[in-house]
C-alpha cells in the first residue's frame, strides 16, 4: 500500500465550519477512492496524510496541487505499508486540541519545512515521518473522533 504526505499553505484563513466541510467533502471523495488518512490544519498550514493504491493516491495529490486555495510546499513519498494505518477513516479531520494532546503535528511540519534530505538523507526522513504517523495512527484507534 502506498502512502504520503504533504504539508502546504492556504491561501486565505479557513474556520472551523470550513475546516469540517473540507473534512467532509474529502471523507466522501475518499472513501469512494478506497483513500484513508488525516488532515490538520494550523495557523494556515495544512498537513496531510494519505494512504491507498498508489495511482489513486498519486491522481488524488494532483487534483490537491491543482486546488486555488493552498499550495503545496513539500510532498514526500513514505516507504510502503503493509496495511492501512487510518483502517476506518477515509479523512480524519485532527483538531488543534486534539493534537496539542500528542504535539506530533509539529514534529511532521518540522521534518518537512525544516529538515534537508541532504544533511539527514531521505530515507532517514521517511522514517521519522512514518514513525509519527504509525503514532497518530494509534492515537485515532485510542481516541475516535468526536461527532461535530
Amino acid at each position: 500500500m502506498f502512502a504520503l504526505t504533504y504539508i502546504s499553505q492556504a491561501t486565505h484563513p479557513f474556520s472551523e465550519s470550513d475546516l469540517y466541510a473540507l473534512e467532509s467533502q474529502a471523507c466522501d471523495k475518499n472513501e469512494r477512492l478506497a483513500v484513508t488518512g488525516y488532515l490538520n490544519y494550523k495557523k494556515g498550514k495544512f498537513l496531510q496524510y494519505l494512504e491507498g493504491e498508489q495511482n489513486v493516491v498519486l491522481d488524488l495529490m494532483h487534483t490537491i496541487e491543482q486546488d486555488p486555495r493552498h499550495t503545496v510546499l513539500r510532498v514526500m513519498h513514505l516507504p510502503e505499508i503493509k496495511e492501512r494505518r487510518f483502517h476506518d477513516c477515509s479523512m480524519r479531520y485532527w483538531t488543534y486540541n486534539e493534537l496539542l494532546e500528542i504535539r506530533m503535528d509539529d514534529m511532521v511540519e518540522n521534518v518537512l519545512l525544516k529538515m534537508s534530505a541532504k544533511v539527514y538523507g531521505e530515507d532517514i526522513l521517511q522514517q521519522m515521518v512514518t514513525r509519527l504517523v504509525t503514532r497518530m495512527a494509534e492515537m485515532h484507534r485510542l481516541h475516535p473522533p468526536l461527532p461535530h
